[in-house]
């Protein structure tokens, strides 16, 4: 039996290079969008190892995501990861979601 993927919400062209990144560790990963209340509720029946939800470009949708995900019974214990969260954003997800990972956005300036 192989391992479930890592599916992905909130998948954008800037976010393909942590996506390939997962795939290039051997996770197999779904970008596949969420665009329904039903898809939303499909992921407890055919539950990925981990969700990983972006988000950079829409972090209220992103939080709602997780929210939606957590409320339901089937979904619960599904690991949630935030990528890209901004550091003013990971406090409200923590408390919010405490269970879930944030990845932070780090970003260089020059010098």
């Amino acid at each position: 039996m192989s391992t479930p993927p890592i599916r992905v919400i909130n998948y954008h062209p800037a976010a393909a290079a942590w996506v390939e990144r997962l795939r290039a560790a051997g996770y197999a990963v779904d970008v596949r969008p969420l665009r329904t209340p039903a898809d939303l509720k499909a992921l407890g029946a055919d539950r990925p190892a981990a969700v990983a939800i972006d988000v950079s470009r829409a972090p209220a949708q992103g939080r709602d995501f997780g929210l939606g995900i957590r409320q339901q019974a089937s979904s619960r214990a599904i690991p949630l990861v935030f990528v890209d969260a901004s550091p003013e954003r990971v406090p409200q997800i923590r408390q919010l979601l405490p269970g879930a990972v944030c990845t932070l956005t780090v970003v260089t300036g020059s010098t």
